[in-house]
């Protein structure tokens, strides 16, 4: 589950590449952006596995939100 989590967090980091050289091309910015990134990804996961018994309503909440996207998509 870990190395799962691990590969997760390095995907995210490099799918957000692109998106952050159209916002500068500063590559010291791009690198410590994806570094806080990978950082900050792994504790998220661990923070809301530790809160799903107390989010009870979570599941219900993303049916509605991704049921708006489908309906109003493109």
């Amino acid at each position: 589950v870990l190395i799962v989590i691990g590969f997760t967090d390095v995907l995210f980091a490099l799918d957000s590449i692109p998106a952050i050289y159209g916002l500068t091309q500063e590559a010291y910015l791009v690198f410590t952006a994806n570094a806080f990134a990978l950082m900050g990804l792994r504790q998220l996961y661990f923070l809301l596995g530790g809160l799903l018994d107390r989010l009870v309503y979570l599941k219900y909440g993303l049916a509605i939100i991704l049921g708006f996207i489908v309906r109003h998509g493109p």
